[in-house]
């Protein structure tokens, strides 16, 4: 009873930060997405008699405390759909920063996920593994698709599943990600909505907002129109982390690197480069461009102070079980 899958993380155009629901994951508003190519995660699931307790690797570190027990509780999900008791083995490997603002959660648990119903055995269509895998980690709904995904807040847990608008072969957007800070933060994304919504001040606006930025995305999407799909994009990431500022007390993931980013996207633009920057909760900067601009835009990340390196990715695929195991 074996079973492993790759998925790939997933770079949200318009935002997910809080639940109305913390215990089912369901968002306070809709989100929009690309699903990326080059951030992925590798998991292999056993369940099998011979385990006295889960055990979980991440990266080749075993886990204990409050990440096993995220663990434990997606497996306990999984167990009910196969009517098992079994424990299981987690191997997993990411091949990107974990906790840095790079949704390394998101491919995780869409990997966990897909892994651990091929072992067993369990055939779930998208909208189920969608509503399963949210429940381990929100935006890992969004990872289960691939290209450009929509994920619907919903009122009740089966009414939030993410559905997939578009596939990876429709629009080749790039994703340029500047890596300037990889160690994990230290206000972890559950914690920080969580305050987010009990202090800060503008919170409701936040979320009524997202219909209108939603609205606006696909229509934009529907006509390839990178001008205005990237000035969503970028309104949105200013508005998250206006939030994140006027919370009490402020969570502050940025560092001088990422300003000094955006301050050279908004100058390269006047220089006749579309390029426009979003970033999640942390200080590595996503710079969403076309490809004729890509390599350039590459180029001068590279050369900006601050900068560790940079990942170029494209539009990614479907979260997916494959035959290579990690043991």
């Amino acid at each position: 009873m074996k079973g492993s899958a790759i998925a790939n993380s997933n770079i949200a155009f318009v935002k997910y930060w809080g639940k109305t629901d913390p215990h089912l994951f369901i968002p306070t508003r809709s989100s929009l997405s690309m699903t990326v190519d080059k951030l992925n995660t590798h998991t292999t699931v056993e369940f099998s008699k011979d385990y006295e307790k889960d055990i979980a690797y991440i990266s080749g570190i075993l886990q204990g405390g409050k990440p096993l027990l995220k663990i434990i509780r997606h497996l306990d999900n999984l167990r009910k759909y196969a009517n098992t008791n079994l424990k299981a083995k987690v191997v997993s490997n990411n091949n990107f920063p974990r906790g840095a603002g790079l949704a390394s959660s998101a491919s995780g648990f869409a990997a966990l996920t897909v892994a651990g119903c091929a072992a067993l055995g369990l055939e779930l269509d998208e909208k189920e593994l969608s509503i399963l895998s949210r429940q381990g980690s929100g935006s890992s709904s969004r990872s289960i698709k691939g290209g450009y995904v929509h994920w619907l807040s919903g009122k009740t847990s089966e009414e939030s599943y993410a559905l997939q608008l578009y596939d990876e072969n429709y629009f080749d957007l790039r994703d340029i990600v500047a890596i300037v800070k990889p160690e994990e933060k230290k206000v972890s994304s559950r914690i920080g909505m969580a305050m987010s919504i009990e202090t800060c001040p503008f919170y409701d606006s936040f979320v009524r907002i997202s219909s209108i930025n939603i609205k606006k995305i696909k229509e934009d999407l529907a006509e390839k129109d990178f001008k205005k799909i990237g000035e969503t994009i970028e309104f949105e990431s200013f508005l998250l982390h206006s939030v994140m500022m006027t919370t009490k007390p402020p969570l502050i993931y940025w560092s001088p690197t990422t300003v000094r980013i955006i301050n050279e996207i908004q100058s390269w633009r006047e220089e006749g480069i579309e390029a426009y920057k979003t970033i999640d909760a942390g200080p590595n900067v996503h710079v969403i461009t076309l490809p004729e601009y890509a390599r350039e835009v590459e180029k001068r990340l590279n050369q900006i102070e601050g900068v560790i390196n940079t990942i170029h990715n494209r539009p990614g695929g479907d979260a997916r079980a494959v035959s290579k195991h990690l043991f």
